[in-house]
């Protein structure tokens, strides 16, 4: 996204258990195609598999997420973890991960002087 100084995400999946199968799915933003005439919405179908009313996304496809798995992608996409469930209701299971956020090192970012600490708020008395 063009406010935010990430550059890509890392993912990785380093373990799981009792837990179904899980997809990353990606999609794009896209602009708002001009029209050959007002209410061509052929154009929009055909060119870029968007209904003329729909929101002007394109969905670039989905990964299968499983233990072991490291993925990577830049920060153009968004992405949605699809729903998962566990495989036996009656024993706990989990999905641990690691995201990791590549940063561009060229965009200024904000000083942490700016940031108040926890010892430097005021307190509030409920007295």
């Amino acid at each position: 996204m063009k406010n935010e100084s990430i550059v890509s995400t890392f993912i990785y999946y380093y373990d799981e258990e009792n837990a179904t199968e899980s997809q990353l799915a990606f999609r794009t933003a896209i602009r708002e195609p001009t029209y050959h005439q007002q209410w061509d919405s052929m154009c929009m179908k055909t060119l870029y598999g968007v209904d003329r009313d729909e929101s002007c996304v394109q969905h670039r496809g989905h990964i299968v997420t499983k233990g072991g798995r490291c993925i990577a992608f830049p920060n153009i996409y968004q992405y949605q973890i699809q729903p998962f469930a566990l495989v036996d209701q009656n024993k706990p299971g989990h999905r641990k991960i690691v995201a990791l956020f590549l940063i561009d090192p060229t965009r200024k970012s904000l000083p942490l002087r700016t940031f108040r600490r926890s010892a430097e708020r005021p307190t509030v008395n409920s007295s």
